[in-house]
C-alpha cells in the first residue's frame, strides 16, 4: 500500500516531465515513417536546397557562391546532417524531423504555462499530426522551433515581467531573421507591441522604452550588416535575385482584395470539410470560444485572466503579420507559417473554456484530441506505406528514398544521371537549365555558375548572361542539361531564348548539340512531374 501511494506521489509530483516524455515517444511514432519518405520531390527547389547545403559543407557561402533566396542559416544547419548522417536525402529528412520533435517539446512547454499538462500533451501531438508542413522546401521547418520559442519567452514575460525574458525573446527572434528575414521583422514588430502592451496592463506604464526602441531599430541593422557582408561583392542584379522583395520578382503579386476572399474561402473549406477532425475542431472551437469569452469577461479583474488575454492577443498579433506573404499573393501554402500560432490559439481557448468542467469530462476531451490525432497518423502511415515500393524509389548513391512522384519522373531523373555520370569527366561539369539543380546534387557536381535558376520572372540582364557564359569557358562546361520547363505555361516562367536569355540561347545554340534526350516532352512540364530532359554536348570543334 505504502508503494502504491509513494508511486502516485511521484507520478503526481512528476506528471508534466512524464506526460513529455510520452509525448516525445508519440511524436517519434508519428514522424517515424517519413525517415526516408518525401511527398513531392522537386528538381528545382528540392534540388536547389540540397545542392546548397552540399556546396555548404564543402566551403561555399550562400548568395556569394550560389543562388539563395532565404536566410544564411538553414544551409550550415543541412550541411551539419550531411557531416553527421552522410551526403543523402534521408540525412536531411531525418534533420527536418529533429526539428519538428524540438518544435514540438517547446510548443508543449508553451502551452503548459498555461494550461495542464494533459492538455499540453494532447495539443502536441495534435501539432505533430496536423504540423505546418512546407513541402516546397526544407529551409522553412528550421523557423517553426524558434516561432514556438519566441513564444515560450513572451508567455514568462507577460507572467514575471522580468528583462531577461525581453532579452532572450530578441535572441530568437535575431535567429528568425537569418532564416527567413521578412519573417524575423513582422515577428519582432508582434513581440514589442505585445511587451509593451503587458507593460501597460500590468505595470501602468510601458517601462522599457529604450530597450524597446534600441531592438526595433538595432535588430534589422545587425541582420542587414551580415546580410550585407554576405553579399556586399556582389552585382545588385544577383542580389536583387536572392531577395525578391520587389514586385517584378514575383510571379505571383496579387491584390489585398484577392488575399482576403482567398482567405475566407479557405476558412469557410476547413469549417464545412467533412474531414472528421475539421468537423470535430470547427464544433469544440465555436462552443469553447463563446465560452471563453464569457468566462474572460466575467473573470477580467484576476491577474491571471489578464496574462492569459495578454498571450492571446500576442498569438492574435503574430497570426495577423504571420500573413503578410499570404495577403500579398493569395498562395495558400503561405498560410501555413502561422499554423503553430492557431494551434496554439485554439487549444488554449478550449483549456480556458473547460477549466471549471469536472474532471471526467476534461479527461473525455483530452483522450478524444489525442484519439483523432493518431488515428489520422496512422492514415498518413498506411498512404506512405503504399508509396515505399520500388515503383516510387530513388536510388541514386547513398540516397535511398521514397517519393510520391510518378514512376516516369523518377525514370527520366535515374537515365539522365547515369548518362551524366558515364558522360561528364571528372575535370568536367555541365549547366542545368532552367531550374534542376537536382542533377548536380545526384552527380555530385559543382554548378560552372552561381545562378541556378533561369525564367522570366528572374529578369537576368545582358550583362549577367555575358557573365553566365565566361563561367561556362572557364568551368569547363562539357553538356547542358535542359528541362521541359525550359518552355513553360506557368505564370512568371516564360520560354529560354524568347522571354528570357536570348544571349545564352544563342551562345548554346552555336556551340552545343544535341545528344540525349529522357521523359516525354509532349506533356506540359510541372513543378515535379511530368519531367523530360535533353542533354547537349559542347562542340568538338569549338
Amino acid at each position: 500500500m505504502k508503494k502504491i501511494q509513494l508511486l502516485s506521489t511521484f507520478l503526481s509530483k512528476n506528471q508534466k516531465i512524464l506526460l513529455l516524455v510520452l509525448t516525445c515517444i508519440l511524436g517519434i511514432f508519428i514522424l517515424a515513417p517519413y525517415a526516408n519518405f518525401q511527398p513531392i520531390l522537386a528538381q528545382g527547389d528540392h534540388g536547389r536546397d540540397l545542392y546548397a547545403f552540399r556546396s555548404t559543407l564543402e566551403g561555399s557561402t550562400p548568395y556569394e557562391d550560389y543562388w539563395w533566396v532565404y536566410g544564411p542559416a538553414m544551409p550550415y544547419y543541412y550541411a551539419s546532417a550531411y557531416k553527421i548522417l552522410g551526403i543523402s536525402i534521408q540525412s536531411i529528412l531525418i534533420a527536418k524531423i529533429f526539428l519538428i520533435l524540438i518544435a514540438g517539446i517547446l510548443f508543449y512547454l508553451t502551452i503548459s504555462l498555461f494550461a495542464s499538462p494533459m492538455m499540453a500533451m494532447a495539443a502536441t501531438v495534435w501539432f505533430l499530426a496536423f504540423r505546418p508542413e512546407f513541402f516546397y522546401t526544407y529551409n522553412h521547418t528550421g523557423a517553426i522551433p524558434f516561432f514556438i520559442l519566441t513564444m515560450f519567452f513572451i508567455a514568462h514575460y507577460i507572467q514575471s515581467c522580468q528583462k531577461k525574458f525581453i532579452y532572450a525573446t530578441l535572441l530568437s527572434i535575431s535567429t528568425i531573421f537569418l532564416i527567413k528575414a521578412n519573417m524575423g521583422f513582422f515577428f519582432l514588430l508582434s513581440t514589442l507591441i505585445t511587451f509593451a502592451l503587458t507593460d501597460y496592463i500590468k505595470e501602468k506604464k510601458i517601462q522599457n522604452k529604450k530597450i524597446y526602441i534600441l531592438s526595433l531599430l538595432g535588430i534589422p541593422a545587425l541582420a542587414f550588416l551580415i546580410y550585407w557582408l554576405l553579399t556586399r561583392n556582389l552585382p545588385i542584379y544577383f542580389i536583387k535575385q536572392c531577395f525578391p522583395y520587389l514586385p517584378s520578382y514575383d510571379p505571383t503579386h496579387a491584390s489585398i482584395w484577392m488575399s482576403l476572399v482567398k482567405l475566407w474561402r479557405v476558412v469557410l473549406w476547413n469549417i464545412t470539410s467533412w474531414s472528421l477532425p475539421n468537423r470535430i475542431f470547427a464544433i469544440i472551437i465555436f462552443l469553447c470560444g463563446f465560452r471563453s469569452i464569457q468566462a474572460m469577461l466575467k473573470n477580467s479583474q484576476e491577474n491571471k485572466t489578464k496574462e492569459f488575454f495578454l498571450f492571446l492577443i500576442s498569438l492574435i498579433l503574430f497570426i495577423f503579420f504571420g500573413l503578410h506573404e499570404f495577403f500579398a499573393s493569395a498562395i495558400v501554402y503561405r498560410m501555413r507559417w502561422v499554423n503553430p500560432f492557431q494551434m496554439l490559439f485554439i487549444f488554449l481557448i478550449i483549456e480556458y473554456a473547460i477549466k471549471n468542467l469536472s474532471k471526467v469530462i476534461r479527461f473525455s476531451i483530452y483522450i478524444i484530441f489525442l484519439i483523432v490525432a493518431l488515428t489520422s497518423a496512422v492514415q498518413q502511415h498506411k498512404i506512405v506505406a503504399l508509396y515505399k515500393n520500388n515503383n516510387h524509389l530513388l536510388q541514386i548513391n547513398k540516397t535511398k528514398v521514397y517519393i510520391e512522384n510518378p514512376p516516369s519522373w523518377i525514370n527520366t531523373v535515374t537515365s539522365s544521371v547515369d548518362y551524366l555520370k558515364k558522360n561528364v569527366n571528372k575535370d568536367e561539369t555541365f549547366l542545368a537549365l532552367p531550374y534542376d539543380s537536382l542533377y548536380y546534387f545526384l552527380t555530385n557536381k559543382k554548378s560552372p555558375t552561381r545562378e541556378l535558376i533561369f525564367f522570366d520572372y528572374i529578369n537576368i540582364p545582358q550583362e549577367q548572361e555575358r557573365a553566365i557564359i565566361s563561367d561556362l569557358k572557364e568551368n569547363n562546361a562539357a553538356y547542358i542539361v535542359l528541362s521541359s520547363r525550359s518552355d513553360s505555361k506557368e505564370a512568371g516562367l516564360g520560354t529560354f531564348g524568347k522571354t528570357y536569355c536570348p544571349v545564352l540561347k544563342k551562345y548554346i545554340d552555336e556551340n552545343f548539340t544535341a545528344v540525349e534526350t529522357f521523359g516525354n516532352w509532349g506533356n506540359e512540364p510541372g513543378w515535379a512531374w511530368y519531367h523530360a530532359v535533353k542533354i547537349l554536348k559542347r562542340k568538338e570543334n569549338k
